[in-house]
């Protein structure tokens, strides 16, 4: 998560710092723009491999096998992220 306090740390000495240690991917979430940019280490360098921002809907690695919708992150909802929080509940009870 990037912020105006912690960014010039966050895109330098930390980005670094987990190349050197192997980390095999980054997520830089930024608030400000409503973005959100994913890396993946390449040969001891970070490569992007996604620039995604709005409402725009991620799944990226290495949590690609859950979906979310980044108006979630920016306090706006969405009709998919709703109906998965709230789902419908049917019963006899309900139609009376």
């Amino acid at each position: 998560m990037l912020s105006p306090s912690t960014r010039k740390i966050d895109i330098g000495l930390k980005r670094d710092i987990y190349a050197r240690e192997g980390v095999a991917h980054m997520w830089l979430l930024d608030p400000g723009t409503r973005s959100l940019e994913t890396f993946e280490l390449f040969e001891r360098r970070w490569r992007s491999i996604a620039k995604l921002n709005g409402n725009q809907s991620v799944s990226r690695p290495s949590f690609e096998a859950i979906s979310f919708s980044l108006a979630g992150l920016w306090g706006e909802s969405s009709p998919q992220l709703a109906q998965r929080r709230y789902p419908q509940v049917h019963d006899e009870a309900s139609a009376i």
